[in-house]
């Protein structure tokens, strides 16, 4: 997403290329610059991604780490549901951060 011609948000999705799984996408690495956070940005961006991913897959996935309350709150809102956690996922230092697991169907 841009404002003045400047990169203020992104987000990654990528569609799984197997026969029998190439029906998902996963969404990655959403970026928002700091000074445009809490402004309905991430909001704008991932609704441009599930409207996308309507007409080319049926499920998008993604994980988030649990720490991360208004990601989660805000894939909730646009219709995500949790299915899982992945316990450790993450390791800083000497300490683990869970990931949470989530999905939308499409159709």
């Amino acid at each position: 997403m841009y404002h003045k011609n400047e990169i203020i948000g992104l987000a990654v999705l990528t569609q799984e290329s197997g026969i029998k799984d190439s029906h998902k996408a996963f969404l990655s690495s959403v970026f928002v610059e700091p000074e445009f956070q809490q402004k309905g940005v991430a909001r704008q961006l991932i609704s441009k991604v599930i409207e996308y991913s309507k007409n080319h897959v049926e499920q998008l996935l993604l994980t988030v780490t649990n720490d991360n309350k208004p990601a989660i709150h805000l894939y909730k809102k646009l219709g995500f549901q949790i299915y899982g956690v992945d316990e450790k996922a993450l390791k800083d230092n000497d300490e683990y951060i869970d990931e949470i697991l989530m999905k939308i169907f499409l159709v």
